[in-house]
């Protein structure tokens, strides 16, 4: 296939050996095995701070997970048309197509701006550049002009905070300018600034949230397949939180909030999906990345129980429980749920355990 000829350019003596696995796995369809060797690299890729990896990991897992299901339940994922590698689109867009955005905006995790496929870097100002964080968050605006000057000046009068508004938007302006001279990115109608409609602009936590809906959506309609295969998608997406950079900036903190919130219940049926169809090492992946966010999240916990129980590491079930105990005590000063309680005991109890995550 032609992904794994794209994947076995990888495995080259510079390469690490799990690229090298992967490219082997690839090679005889083990798409699931794959997936799971892949969030651990991308895991270990984010802690370490290699974002640009960490994305491309998350794009390709995303990928093997849905070539794991049936070929009848597959929901085919945007850069997977006309059977398109991962490979062709690396997570930083470093080419500009037809169907290209010309304005790309990741708010998930650490801020970046790419135009036209290059790192913006060459900010005027903090205050120019959360302008575009806050039109971002409104999904390219409109915003009225009081709010953006009582939002970033809330301590200057009128009169200054709006020659600080307009300053700030011209130097703005002219930097998102530069690939495009004859173009006005930061349009100003009826009061109110916005991103220019005709830009083509593409925001990562505007698409985290239409892929959650469209998941929540579907398994309303008992689609389950493709329900997962949304969510799997946004889940990919989640690279942070929201403008993890701005975690005093009140205004980004709705936001912030309602998109981790989003991300752990859909990991969380994610994490029960895979469990209950026999996934299990994508299920430890998914609930270590969900207590990653919430150290607190019992369900996580009950899950990697069961899962290390399943897979006969009695030992790990029962560190894993006596960390949830800590945890809960430490954080809420409150004791496991009597459903965690008795899932403890029947894996001390060495009793047989099944899929159901119930």
């Amino acid at each position: 296939m032609k992904l794994a000829e794209d994947l076995s350019l990888t495995g080259s003596a510079q390469a690490p050996e799990k690229w090298v696995v992967a490219a082997e796995l690839c090679h005889t369809l083990q798409y699931q095995q794959m997936a799971e060797l892949l969030g651990q690299v991308q895991l270990t890729s984010e802690q370490l701070g290699n974002t640009s990896l960490a994305q491309m990991l998350a794009m390709t897992r995303s990928m093997c997970l849905v070539y794991s299901q049936p070929q009848a339940n597959r929901v085919e994922l945007p850069w997977l048309n006309a059977g398109a590698s991962p490979f062709i689109f690396p997570p930083e867009p470093v080419a500009v197509g037809p169907n290209s955005a010309e304005l790309v905006i990741y708010c998930l995790g650490p801020f970046r701006v790419y135009q036209n496929g290059q790192l913006v870097t060459n900010w005027p100002s903090l205050k120019a550049q959360s302008i575009l964080k806050y039109l971002s968050a409104q999904r390219g605006g409109p915003v009225v002009r009081d709010i953006l000057m009582d939002t970033l000046w809330p301590e200057a009068d009128a009169d200054a905070a709006r020659r600080n508004l307009h300053q700030a938007v011209y130097s703005l302006r002219q930097t998102l300018k530069q690939s495009q001279p004859c173009l006005q990115p930061i349009q100003f109608e009826q009061d109110s600034y916005l991103l220019n409609p005709a830009l083509k602009v593409w925001i990562d936590w505007v698409e985290f949230e239409k892929y959650a809906q469209a998941g929540q959506r579907l398994e309303a309609q008992g689609r389950l397949a493709e329900a997962m295969a949304a969510f799997r998608h946004a889940e990919a997406l989640y690279r942070g939180d929201f403008l993890e950079d701005d975690l005093y900036e009140d205004w980004a903190s709705l936001t912030r909030e309602h998109a981790r919130a989003t991300y752990l219940n859909l990991a969380d049926r994610l994490s029960e999906h895979c469990l209950r169809y026999g996934e299990i090492e994508a299920a430890i992946s998914l609930s270590q990345r969900i207590l990653a966010r919430d150290n607190c999240h019992e369900q996580a916990h009950c899950r990697l129980m069961r899962c290390y129980s399943l897979q006969g590491l009695r030992s790990l079930a029962v560190r894993q429980y006596q960390l949830c105990v800590q945890t809960l005590k430490a954080e809420l000063d409150m004791l496991p749920s009597p459903a965690t309680q008795a899932l403890y005991q029947k894996i001390i109890g060495q009793e047989v355990l099944n899929l159901d995550t119930n």
